[in-house]
């Protein structure tokens, strides 16, 4: 009996023991979800547990109370349902149990349960379509993801009274194989109908804790008329008379019955009867020897439905035979001693032939004919004609009948060159000039004779023969100055100004996008409260716009650089000033092949001289790659820039430009931007150069305005050198006043185009000036 005593002793000491050998309580926090959450219907919350000597079980707790929700193995989850909870905000903590008897609680959580949601989404009918007797009933799928029924409810009164449940189904949607747009519907079809009276269907949707919702109600429709269907065409050769008709969109179609008449009035006849509907055209044979294009057929269609309703559609009588269709002739082309004739194909049925006649007098006096062909794809012929000429042509289409039209009367101008002045009443002057997609010209520059303001900018379009068609003028009540136009993706222009009349300040970077019509687009104007100018603008390839010109540093206190990027609607997406403590400005600015930029401009902070060239590389975002000036001890400015087929670079400018010796300066530079060489052109007196392009034989093309040559006090210079830049030759352009050239663009007839200023002609001050050019530079009455 001690023995036994003894041991019951040892068993408890030993217990007791073994508690006190493990007083770490179990670690437990909440994982998801986290405070603030919402809660509805079932919701998943997890925790991690654990324990020096092993966790029992973990239980969840809500506002203090069991849930008697328990996990005994990891990961810990629990699947709180809220049903038949109140709406409203709860405290969550878990309570974790070890294997030694030890608690601990979780730090709370606290969820908003919210189950006003809960009830499925109502699902609409799709369509009541009558077909084969009865309606065809579809409806949405539905989105919630515990759906368990529909149920399609029918009454014959918009407030469902006494509504039936016709048809229920847990099936979510039904499968259609080789119908993707039914894919996700279900429908029923309801046989027991009355189509000439409104039926009401809705669908209920229950979710699997019983929580239904109703539907609109959607009714059917009355059952119409059959919809009419016109006679589209009656047409004819000189074998049978083709019939055709609009398609009937009924679902109870019946039957089509093709009705005839020899006038519009008469009594009308079958012609046949056609069951099926896609039976839309039917051709009847006809006899050539009583069938005249002089004789009308008129037809109808008369549409049935199974109803036996019918309805009766317009008719159509196949045409009296017109004149063959009008042809034209388009503006024509001269090009290597020939004239390329283009015509507007006919596509008339009974056509026969094309006559082309050409005669020198705009009337068609003594006209000559000299081209012919029954081939009515042949819209082209070729005439070899003398440079210098004018001749007229009119091309006469005949059908089958004997019936003939005349086309327009064009001109045929072999000279490929003109000078045209556009004359205001103070002082104009021509800035750039492109070549446009008709094959005129639009140009843009700065008149003092029309607008509103001091000076506003001036946009020309001519035709290729530099024909005024219209203009525009933008501007405000203060000067407004263009500088460039550029052609943008979508066919119309981009134009770079000043604006003096708008903006923040005294001068404003002035950007206008206009259509092909010159009408404009928008325009946005950007600067600060000091001065500022645009110069240059071009078409990025991501379809907005790079700008540059000149903006006041307060930081350096003079004039910097600054280069503006826009997106497609005039909207500034960066900019960038570049500059240090001197005058610095940007002239002219062009994307490279490597989706950066290179800018051309004159800096007074580096450099050798007062004024140098400053050739500046920068990446997509507008900063700075590499920089280069070119000068000497003068004033030397850079103009004009251009990225050369090798990826080098091609500068127009001026060497000494403030002094009576100044010449025109051009560089060739390598991608680097340093230089592979250079030319001056010019003789004692003062000449500069403002813009240079490298033309298709890879040489290079170059205006600006000269003193020491041509025939008054200063003329338009039009340079052309080789790719090394020899001379090839040089024509000089004006009276005996002052004149100059801005912008030169090489034509594609091979020849070029210019713009700038004139005050030897028609002048009451200076005037825009338009000069076209051969592919030497030649022109008439003004060329040297």
């Amino acid at each position: 009996m001690k023995k036994l005593y003894l041991l019951i002793l040892f068993l408890y000491f030993s217990c007791e023991e073994k508690q006190q050998h493990d007083p770490i309580p179990p670690s437990v926090i909440i994982t998801s979800p986290e405070t603030g959450t919402i809660a509805n219907e079932i919701i998943t919350i997890t925790c991690m547990s654990s324990d020096n000597q092993g966790v029992d079980k973990v239980e969840l707790w809500v506002n203090g109370e069991s849930s008697g929700i328990t996990d005994n193995s990891e990961p810990y989850s629990f699947q709180w349902s809220t049903i038949d909870f109140e709406d409203g905000i709860y405290k969550i903590i878990i309570r974790a149990y070890d294997t030694s008897g030890n608690i601990t609680d979780s730090s709370p959580i606290v969820l908003t349960v919210d189950n006003s949601q809960s009830n499925p989404q109502a699902i609409n009918i799709q369509s009541i379509i009558f077909e084969n007797g009865g309606f065809n009933i579809t409806w949405e799928q539905s989105n919630d993801g515990d759906f368990s029924s529909y149920r399609l409810e029918k009454s014959f009164e918009s407030i469902m009274d006494s509504s039936l449940v016709i048809f229920d189904t847990d099936i979510l949607a039904e499968t259609i194989p080789d119908n993707l747009e039914r894919a996700k519907i279900t429908s029923f079809f309801d046989g027991s109908v009355n189509p000439l009276i409104n039926q009401f269907y809705r669908v209920s949707v229950k979710d699997t804790f019983n929580y239904e919702t109703k539907g609109p109600v959607f009714s059917s429709s009355l059952d119409p008329v059959p919809v009419p269907a016109d006679i589209k065409s009656v047409t004819y050769d000189f074998n049978e008379v083709v019939v055709e008709w609009g398609y009937s969109s009924d679902e109870d179609f019946s039957s089509y019955k093709l009705l005839y008449s020899d006038n519009e009035d008469g009594a009308k006849d079958t012609v046949v009867v056609l069951l099926d509907r896609s039976d839309t055209l039917y051709t009847i044979g006809i006899d050539t020897s009583s069938f005249y294009p002089t004789h009308e057929n008129w037809f109808w269609v008369l549409v049935s439905d199974t109803l036996d309703q019918i309805s009766l559609g317009e008719g159509q009588t196949s045409l009296i035979d017109s004149f063959p269709s009008e042809p034209e002739l388009y503006p024509m082309l001269y090009e290597d001693g020939s004239f390329f004739i283009t015509w507007s194909q006919n596509y008339d049925l009974d056509f026969q032939s094309y006559r082309l006649y050409e005669s020198l007098s705009e009337d068609m006096i003594d006209q000559t004919q000299i081209f012919s062909t029954s081939d009515s794809s042949r819209t082209t012929f070729t005439r070899n004609v003398e440079e210098g000429e004018y001749r007229y042509y009119q091309l006469v289409v005949e059908d089958f009948w004997g019936l003939a039209s005349f086309s327009n009367i064009i001109i045929g101008d072999s000279h490929n060159w003109f000078v045209e002045t556009f004359v205001g009443e103070a002082n104009d002057i021509g800035s750039s000039v492109l070549q446009a997609n008709d094959g005129g010209y639009i140009i843009i520059g700065t008149t003092s004779s029309y607008g509103g303001g001091l000076d506003d900018i001036w946009l020309i379009k001519t035709d290729s023969h530099g024909y005024e068609q219209w203009s525009r003028t933008f501007g405000g009540i203060a000067d407004d100055r263009g500088s460039l136009i550029q052609k943008t993706l979508d066919g119309g222009y981009v134009i770079i100004g000043t604006t003096s009349s708008y903006g923040n300040g005294l001068d404003d970077i002035w950007l206008i996008k206009i259509t092909a019509d010159g009408d404009q687009v928008w325009n946005e104007a950007f600067g600060e409260s000091g001065s500022e100018s645009g110069s240059s603008v071009q078409q990025t390839n991501d379809g907005g716009y790079i700008i540059v010109g000149k903006t006041f540093s307060n930081d350096n206190n003079s004039d910097d650089i600054w280069l503006i990027k826009t997106d497609s609607e005039g909207n500034r997406s960066w900019s960038q000033t570049i500059g240090g403590s001197e005058q610095d400005e940007g002239l002219f600015v062009q994307q490279t092949t490597d989706n950066g930029y290179i800018i051309v401009g004159v800096t007074s902070s580096y450099g050798n001289g007062l004024d140098d060239i400053w050739l500046i590389k920068t990446d997509s975002d507008g900063n700075r790659e590499w920089n280069n000036t070119f000068g000497g001890i003068g004033d030397d400015r850079g103009y004009s820039v251009e990225q050369t087929s090798d990826e080098g670079y091609f500068i127009t400018g001026c060497f000494n430009c403030d002094s009576n010796e100044s010449n025109v300066w051009i560089i060739k530079t390598n991608r680097e931007g340093q230089e592979l060489w250079s030319q001056n052109f010019g003789g004692s007196s003062y000449e500069w150069g403002r813009f240079g392009q490298q033309t298709d034989d890879g040489g290079y093309i170059i205006t600006g305005m000269t003193t020491s040559l041509g025939s008054g006090s200063s003329d338009a210079w039009l340079i052309k050198i080789d790719s090394q830049g020899e001379e090839i030759w040089n024509q000089t352009f004006g009276g005996v006043s002052g004149d100059g050239s801005s912008f030169v663009q090489q034509t594609n007839d091979g020849g070029y185009i210019l713009t700038g200023y004139t005050t030897s002609f028609e002048s009451s001050g200076s005037d825009v000036w338009l000069v076209k050019t051969d592919s030497d530079g030649n022109t008439e009455p003004y060329g040297d």
